[in-house]
């Protein structure tokens, strides 16, 4: 086949065939067309009740589009469900839908045939044939996905059946989401109480998904598509809420889906019919009615101008919503009642019950976490030394991925009330947005140890880190943290029973140990984990004297002193006796081989400084959050250790991709070799031209063997130098620090008003007396913007 014929083939396709398919509206209705029957009133009402299985079928063909990833387990055990309902209402529906789907895909495929052999384009033909007939199955393998999603997921999320269902759900809790007869059953008899309540749940969202297909069939576009689906939804929740609040129900659940289907239901029984009785058939006879005969109308624009006013009502609501929640003051979350596969059905429900206060079915009444949230498994991760010892490795905890956006929900909400009213220090970095890595060296380096040094003075750096902190904290000195931090009671509960009765098993590859118990810590790799440890050694601020400078990162603690007299020395002896007094009052211990103090500065007396019982070790170089520090903070260590590392990994890139096209391995430096080289760039930039001159080298010898392996010729191939690299690195770093909300700018720079050209001159606040300061990162990028505006 010709490019000409595949391309005539796909404008075939996009011209005709969708199109085609969109209009056989009934199945009967195209084959007494094709027959030349004359139809009858009779034939044209069961026409339309065949049309209606063919807009169920056509919901298919854009259920892809919204509900790609169905495929888990639960999406597979609520279809098991579906075709085991006793009432076999759901499997009917769906068996007619996907026979009309099968006639409508049949018919259209014979009305193709027949035109393009009477126009002689059988390879356009045979394309469109091969394009439909695959679409054709990933629509219905898709489309079982969406019916199983729209029919049993507001049947378990129901909102009135929440205390009748909670038992038969706490079962399934206990029970672990993998027990396939439990959750089947359980399931089964959640159905049963919804239908002895009259909860059609089912019923009623197939109301709203019919009233969308005829829109899908007008408008082509999916983006279209599924912006009016939100619409008419939305739509209908403000329509159903306005019922709720009319026939007296509380006015708090105005965005709740559960209690507008509530609603629903009590206006049918005040009105002495069922509207979840209500076929689908009904709206899809209106719709399929009005399409065949006011196809002249453009109805896609009427019913998109509808879905704004819509729209507009939701957005109305949610603002009401809102307000309420300003007024009644709760804590910082409420949050639902939740299990592991129970979360992942009613998420909506989750969001939209945070702005109630009096939700009977919130955290207000429930402060106890599943059972399944408190077990975890632990996965080693090697820090370093010998990987045979178990102390070198990191137990992180591997828990539920609803687990974690609960805990992302509660603790944002937490961190942004700390951080909005000044509860944290603003010399912790960790776990904390808009504070790198790099932030934190450049506030210890560039703020606490430079000026001095520039003045000659000299400073004493104490490195100090706890040992084994996330698992030794206690409980109960971390829960009487919590209330000086504004932490509510009831979320306070929730994280004392999120902490205690934790059982975890070690995983190491396939193998699983036995379950063992943890009474005291926080779980690494957990979200709230990370952020009541912030708080928790946050308390460590309150023991630094003034005097003393001090920079956090998670358990890393530096201490930083000028030593201008033994005054200096006494204050900071004194500070680490209180430092060891208040880890042993918190239950802390440091690791003392991970402790040493760094004397910088050319006339440094010194001093041997004791923590606890030992002396510290004096040390000639540190490994600072993987930066290398020395005595003479030439960062040549530093230099070396990222050559090292940088040769090994193109090495490695070379050895394993055998591939022959130089821009794939450009690729794999850019994103493997240039960020080790670059990382913390602008506290490390190398002071000694053999320093720059091996990195340099790195990159070219790369290049060269890249051009050797795929037969180009030489110094065919560039990329920045290593020097402009970071040069760059600089300039966005400052151009961060303006922008960012940290204070570390005005610790580091000021701003000289001038009369010239540019209006001003940026300098650093300490000045540069020694030509080692002179390479550090505030002076040279001065220099370098002073140059550069000058030029």
């Amino acid at each position: 086949m010709t490019s000409s014929d595949e391309k005539s083939g796909r404008q075939f396709i996009q011209r005709n065939c969708l199109v085609r398919v969109a209009r056989c509206f009934s199945a009967r209705a195209n084959y007494l067309r094709f027959t030349n029957t004359t139809l009858t009133p009779e034939s044209r009402r069961l026409d339309c009740l065949h049309g209606i299985r063919a807009l169920s079928a056509l919901w298919i063909l854009y259920a892809h589009v919204c509900l790609k990833d169905w495929g888990n387990v639960d999406g597979i055990l609520t279809l098991l469900w579906m075709f085991k309902s006793p009432s076999g209402v759901i499997l009917n529906q769906f068996v007619l839908a996907l026979e009309t789907f099968f006639t409508l895909l049949g018919f259209s495929l014979y009305r193709l045939v027949t035109q393009e052999r009477k126009r002689n384009n059988m390879p356009a033909l045979k394309l469109a044939l091969k394009v439909i007939l695959r679409r054709a199955v990933r629509y219905i393998v898709t489309g079982m996905g969406a019916m199983a999603v729209f029919y049993v997921l507001p049947l378990i999320t129901s909102g009135p059946g929440i205390d009748y269902m909670y038992p038969y759900l706490e079962d399934f809790c206990n029970a672990r989401w993998w027990s396939y007869p439990i959750f089947i059953n359980n399931l089964w008899t959640i159905q049963d109480i919804c239908v002895e309540n009259q909860w059609y749940t089912a019923a009623d969202m197939q109301i709203v998904c019919i009233l969308i297909l005829p829109i899908c069939l007008l408008i082509r576009e999916p983006g279209k598509g599924i912006r009016i689906l939100l619409y008419l939804v939305g739509g209908s929740m403000v329509y159903a809420a306005s019922l709720t609040y009319y026939y007296g129900a509380s006015p708090i659940f105005l965005l709740l889906p559960n209690q507008a289907i509530a609603s629903l239901q009590l206006l049918s029984h005040l009105h002495n019919h069922s509207l979840a009785h209500l076929s689908p058939a009904a709206v899809g006879v209106l719709g399929g009615y009005l399409i065949d005969k006011y196809r002249e109308i453009d109805l896609g624009k009427t019913v998109y101008r509808a879905g704004w006013i819509l729209y507009s009502a939701v957005i109305i609501a949610f603002g009401m919503g809102l307000i309420r929640w300003f007024l009644s003051r709760p804590n910082f979350i409420v949050l639902s009642r939740l299990s592991l596969s129970f979360y992942l059905m009613q998420w909506p429900a989750l969001w939209l019950s945070m702005f109630s206060t009096r939700n009977p079915y919130s955290a207000s009444h429930y402060q106890h976490v599943p059972e399944v949230y408190r077990m975890s498994w632990i996965a080693p991760v090697h820090k370093s030394g010998k990987r045979s010892d178990p102390a070198n490795e990191r137990p992180v905890s591997l828990t539920p991925v609803s687990c974690k956006i609960l805990e992302r929900i509660i603790c944002r909400a937490i961190l942004n009330h700390a951080e909005l009213h000044g509860l944290l220090s603003t010399n912790q970095f960790a776990y904390r947005s808009a504070r790198s890595t790099t932030d934190c060296l450049s506030t210890f380096f560039f703020t606490d140890v430079c000026p001095h040094l520039s003045d000659s003075t000299p400073v004493d750096v104490v490195y100090s880190d706890f040992k084994n902190a996330f698992e030794r904290m206690p409980h109960g000195t971390l829960l009487s943290i919590l209330p000086a931090r504004g932490v509510g009671a009831k979320l306070i509960q929730w994280i004392s029973d999120f902490l205690r009765r934790r059982t975890f098993r070690v995983k190491v590859h396939d193998v699983l140990s036995s379950p063992g118990s943890a009474s005291v810590g926080c779980p690494q790799g957990t979200v709230c984990g990370s952020l009541l440890f912030l708080l928790f050694i946050d308390q460590l601020r309150h023991i630094v004297p003034p005097s003393v400078c001090f920079t956090m990162y998670a358990d890393d603690v530096k201490l930083t002193v000028p030593i201008r007299s033994e005054i200096d020395f006494v204050t900071l002896q004194a500070t680490l006796e209180s430092f060891v007094t208040w880890s042993d009052l918190m239950g802390l211990s440091l690791s003392a081989h991970k402790c040493g103090v760094l004397h910088l500065g050319r006339r440094n007396p010194r001093y041997r400084y004791r923590l606890g019982d030992s002396d510290l070790d004096v040390l000639n170089h540190f490994k600072d959050l993987g930066v290398r520090f020395s005595e003479s903070l030439t960062f040549s260590e530093q230099a070396d250790h990222v050559i090292r590392k940088g040769s090994m990994l193109c090495n490695w890139i070379l050895r394993s991709f055998s591939i022959r096209r130089p821009d794939g391995f450009l690729r794999l430096y850019q994103s493997h070799v240039v960020p080790i080289l670059t990382y913390a760039s602008q506290v490390w930039f190398p002071h000694k031209k053999e320093d720059m001159t091996g990195l340099e080298r790195l990159q070219r010898q790369f290049l060269r063997r890249v051009e050797f392996r795929c037969g180009m010729l030489p110094k065919s191939l560039s990329l920045p130098s290593v020097n402009d690299r970071m040069v760059d690195l600089d300039v966005k770093y400052l151009r961060r620090l303006l922008r960012e909300k940290i204070d570390l700018f005005d610790r580091i720079f000021a701003l000289e008003h001038r009369r010239t050209r540019l209006g001003f001159r940026l300098r650093p606040i300490a000045r540069n007396r020694t030509e080692k300061i002179a390479k550090m990162f505030p002076w040279r990028v001065s220099r370098l913007m002073h140059c550069t505006c000058s030029d």
